[in-house]
């Protein structure tokens, strides 16, 4: 008996070893809105649907997430049919691809050696070539070279912006800057990393432009907290807010963090992502053409297959690229990243694609008038879908939403009553979480609530996608939406 009760202690001790209170509070603090309450509540409501249960509506409309083909958008017939080739190369000799796709495979075969399989380890910062393409493409975009061995591909543009997070902080007083609202990804890996984020806003009634004013004071707050403030991530084209950076606030950046010794994070993943008549302009390039010494200013920036016109999320292949690093410090990154071995095949198979497309003057005139015509579509839909949510949802009573430049969402603003506030309280929801969840329960819209993003206090936001492919379910979602915000506001006036 004395040795059963034994056992019976040692076995609830040995349960207790790993519980709320014995694990990283750094993995506790850390919070990512886009698939947190709204995504777990609707995979529930999902099944019970499966199971029978009949709610107001009959469908989901999945705006949450930024992942285009869940709505139908169609894939590049260029990049599978070099991904097939170069996975399944017995389908080469079958006749069943153009040539511009037989010869790409053949000269990717030909970079990895005679005998090598495609499907083995690469380096840990990727293939030679692919690296080689995303410097060409970064030359041929900016007019600033690069060089391959400060180029990593990555498993999604996230995955590079992890090992530099990880790379920056050191302490827990070193903090970065975020904007807010911001992608929850940053305010996540700095709390699993153990540092501080400090933020600073972006302006919603100058189209979410940034503040420079508010920058430089919330930077010196920090500085006066003791904060060691070592970087600053900036979104452009923004997420959650839609709104594009042009050169002379890049240039204002770029001088900003010189002057107080920052490394910029530049996300750059959808700066193909561009709806008014304004283009792109990259961080590395403002930098490249500033002044001594500011073109001297650290950056790594990143882009990935799974924005753009591609919308690939599953395959998660992307590139990060340091500027103006030490060699020393790359070697560090380069270091740490050995533990993974090497970013996935496919996914650096389709970066491939993303930077080295069908061009006229090297493909076939077939190839690259399909790739031009897929690319058209894709873009179009994409523009058009962005000026219809904003418009419509500017014509909805108590919300407003600024014009959505480029990305893929929109971040309109609701005006809660003190009613639906107190609501909120009452399940225990902060006030724009309550307002999503509504929402979804009366007529299965999935957006994120802004309080995830952050925001400024006493403001109510979500981010919506422009991503339903279809224009007919479209118009339907924003009649559908229109009616239940009628109704929610009726019930909480």
């Amino acid at each position: 008996m004395k040795s059963l009760l034994k056992a019976s202690t040692k076995f609830f001790s040995y349960c207790n070893v790993l519980n709320e209170n014995t694990i990283s509070s750094n993995i506790k603090n850390a919070q990512y809105a886009v698939r947190g309450l709204i995504s777990v509540k609707a995979d529930e409501m999902m099944n019970e649907m499966k199971r029978g249960k009949v709610f107001p509506f009959n469908k989901f409309y999945k705006c949450n997430i930024g992942n285009p083909q869940v709505f139908g958008q169609p894939p590049f017939t260029y990049h599978r049919q070099l991904l097939a080739a170069v996975m399944y190369p017995e389908l080469i000799n079958m006749g069943l691809f153009p040539i511009d796709v037989v010869e790409e495979a053949k000269e990717i075969f030909s970079s990895l050696g005679q005998n090598q399989n495609i499907i083995l380890y690469s380096d840990c910062q990727g293939l030679k070539k692919v690296r080689e393409s995303v410097r060409q493409f970064l030359l041929e975009s900016d007019q600033v070279d690069s060089n391959i061995s400060k180029i990593f591909l990555v498993n999604g543009a996230s995955d590079g912006i992890t090992s530099m997070i990880s790379l920056i902080l050191k302490n827990p007083n070193d903090s970065i800057m975020i904007p807010i609202p911001q992608y929850p990804l940053y305010n996540a890996l700095i709390s699993l990393n153990g540092g501080q984020a400090c933020p600073y806003y972006l302006n919603e009634e100058k189209n979410w432009a940034i503040d420079f004013e508010d920058l430089i004071k919330n930077y010196e707050i920090a500085k006066k907290k003791n904060l060691n403030v070592k970087a600053i991530v900036i979104i452009n084209p923004g997420n959650p807010t839609g709104q594009l950076f042009g050169k002379e606030d890049i240039d204002k950046i770029v001088k900003f963090s010189f002057d107080n010794n920052l490394t910029i994070l530049a996300d750059e993943v959808y700066q193909n992502n561009i709806y008014i008549n304004k283009k792109f302009v990259s961080f590395r390039k403002v930098i490249s053409e500033s002044p001594f010494p500011y073109n001297k200013t650290m950056i790594a920036s990143s882009n990935s297959t799974s924005k753009g016109y591609l919308g690939e999320c599953g395959f998660r292949g992307g590139y990060m690229e340091l500027m103006n690093f030490p060699e020393e410090i790359v070697e560090q990154l380069r270091r740490a990243r050995y533990s993974s071995y090497s970013p996935n095949i496919i996914g650096q198979l389709l970066t491939e694609a993303m930077v080295n497309p069908p061009k006229k003057g090297r493909n076939s005139e077939d190839v690259v008038s399909l790739y031009e015509q897929e690319k058209a579509v894709i873009h179009k839909g994409l523009q058009e879908r962005a000026i219809i949510i904003a418009k419509s949802l500017n014509q909805i009573k108590n919300i407003t939403c600024q014009p959505i430049e480029g990305a893929m969402y929109g971040f309109p603003r609701v005006f809660l009553t003190p009613k639906a506030i107190e609501a909120a309280k009452s399940r225990s929801l902060h006030p724009d979480a309550f307002y999503s969840v509504s929402a979804l329960e009366n007529m299965g819209l999935m957006v994120v609530p802004g309080s995830g993003f952050g925001q400024k206090d006493g403001t109510y936001h979500f981010r919506i996608t422009n991503l339903i492919w279809n224009k007919d379910e479209l118009h339907e979602m924003l009649k559908s939406f229109s009616k239940f915000n009628e109704e929610f506001f009726s019930k909480y006036s």
